[in-house]
């Protein structure tokens, strides 16, 4: 008999909880939840539609101050939410999986050449640039690995290519640190420096970059500065 109403005590504690789960208002959570990540990142997120239920969140449309993003899909569970925990994904110029937890995002996954190439005509790529990064939402910070297949720099001399790209950088507050900008082909590329950057404009970041690449067994000293959108390079 004793164990009986233990059961049903169980039995009703775990109706409850599962039926008070499917009956939360996801929408007023999700959104009152990416209303704070969107004030502690100070940035600006927009979205055509919202669509909640028990198990994930999708956002369609989804731009990041102004830069399409794709849509954006957030999963959670009643564990993940007790652990401050939740996975997501992006499907569209940005295809990113990653988790959330605890004030830092991780995001793995690949950025559309073209979403680049519209920051600055100076710079391009060709193919999608793979992209691994830890952030933190609460200071700003962001350590970040990205490579690609194929880039071109557009030079006082035409346009250059450079092949197999790897680069790295740090972010804190409004300025990126490039720590690593290299090739690996006969040119040899091997650039650093640092980016102001405008979260409201991105194509308004001032740039300044320097470093080398080889040119016909000649090493030459290449320099790119000025805005995003207006990079002047030049070579030495």
């Amino acid at each position: 008999m004793k164990n009986k109403i233990i059961y049903s005590a169980i039995t009703f504690v775990l109706v409850f909880l599962i039926t008070l789960w499917l009956t939360l208002p996801y929408s007023k959570i999700v959104a009152g939840a990416l209303k704070n990540a969107e004030r502690q990142a100070k940035i600006d997120i927009r979205y055509s539609e919202q669509k909640s239920g028990p198990l994930s969140t999708t956002f369609s449309d989804v731009a990041v101050n102004e830069i399409p993003v794709g849509d954006v899909k957030i999963s959670y569970s009643p564990f993940r939410l007790i652990t401050g925990s939740v996975g997501y994904k992006t499907a569209g110029a940005v295809n990113l999986k990653g988790k959330l937890s605890s004030g830092r995002v991780t995001a793995k996954g690949t950025v559309s050449s073209g979403l680049i190439n519209n920051l600055t005509d100076k710079v391009s790529f060709n193919g999608d640039v793979l992209l691994d990064m830890d952030a933190s939402l609460k200071d700003g910070t962001m350590s970040m690995e990205a490579s690609a297949d194929k880039a071109s720099i557009d030079t006082p001399m035409g346009p250059m290519a450079f092949e197999k790209i790897t680069a790295a950088a740090q972010k804190e507050k409004n300025k990126i640190t490039l720590t690593k900008l290299a090739s690996e082909d006969s040119m040899k590329l091997d650039l650093k420096g640092e980016i102001r950057v405008n979260n409201r404009t991105p194509e308004k970041s001032v740039v300044s970059i320097t470093g080398t690449f080889d040119l016909m067994g000649q090493t030459k000293k290449l320099v790119l500065q000025g805005r995003a959108d207006n990079i002047t390079p030049s070579i030495r």
